[in-house]
């Protein structure tokens, strides 16, 4: 388990390891399955899913349909979705890139971001002016729909 932590929070520098390259077909789906991964965007796991399968293509070319799920489509623009599907591992199988139009078509909204996509926080902060001995404050987090009220101090 901690190993997987570690992994998980230096992914872009771990994936371009050789020892990356040599995980099974399971290690590598169980890694880029977690929504721990600390990356900022996508096509980081993209990126390292060809890797490890250009470093031994002719036995994993085939396993390709079966990974690609695992990568979160969603969170890629368009513009990248586009270059994916050109990419010589998907246009060489008619499978892989079925699999990722799947995707994209179903939108899969509910995939995760990852964890290093969150490293920011929304987050509304209104303050009560109608009453000026009123020290409340309101935060509000417009992602999820919450709020709270508090009393400040001057």
């Amino acid at each position: 388990y901690r190993c997987l932590q570690c992994i998980c929070r230096y992914f872009a520098e771990v994936s371009t390891t050789a020892e990356f390259c040599s995980l099974t077909e399971i290690q590598l789906t169980k890694i880029i399955s977690q929504d721990e991964l600390d990356i900022d965007k996508e096509t980081t796991v993209w990126e390292a899913v060809v890797r490890w399968v250009e470093h031994s293509r002719e036995d994993r070319q085939q396993l390709l349909p079966s990974i690609l799920p695992h990568v979160r489509f969603n969170l890629l623009t368009s513009e990248h979705t586009a270059a994916i599907l050109e990419h010589p591992l998907v246009m060489e199988d008619s499978g892989s890139s079925e699999v990722i139009r799947n995707a994209v078509q179903k939108g899969s909204s509910d995939m995760n971001t990852r964890l290093g996509m969150n490293t920011y926080l929304d987050m509304v902060i209104l303050f009560r002016s109608s009453d000026h001995n009123s020290k409340e404050m309101l935060c509000m987090n417009p992602r999820i729909g919450r709020h709270i009220s508090c009393q400040y101090a001057e």
